[in-house]
């Protein structure tokens, strides 16, 4: 069986939360996990916004990053027009920022 990480990293690409679960469940169920668990100066926090790939973009997903007081900055599927806040438009621009992350991917698995 296979193994799925899931890396919470600040818009430099350094890493803030990793999570390591099975690789038979969805990306989102591992999502809030790891951004609950952000950690900076030792202090639990949670991120002002986030921003995620097309594997992410759900209602519930959504809903319940604004209930933590995150900003999701998810990019929309092709069918799929969610309900986003005047804040999320603007808000949209932090999404070309996603390669950092699978930069970070690498540098953890050439260890």
């Amino acid at each position: 069986m296979g193994i799925k990480r899931s890396l919470a990293a600040n818009a430099k690409g350094h890493p803030l939360a990793h999570l390591t679960g099975k690789a038979n469940h969805h990306d989102q169920t591992f999502a809030l996990k790891t951004l609950d668990k952000v950690t900076i100066n030792g202090k639990v926090k949670r991120p002002k916004r986030v921003g995620a790939d097309k594997g992410y973009d759900s209602d519930k997903l959504r809903k319940d990053c604004r209930k933590r007081k995150i900003i999701p900055c998810f990019i929309a599927r092709e069918k799929h027009c969610p309900k986003l806040t005047k804040r999320e438009r603007k808000e949209q621009k932090y999404c070309c920022k996603r390669w950092l992350i699978e930069r970070t991917f690498a540098w953890i698995n050439m260890n």
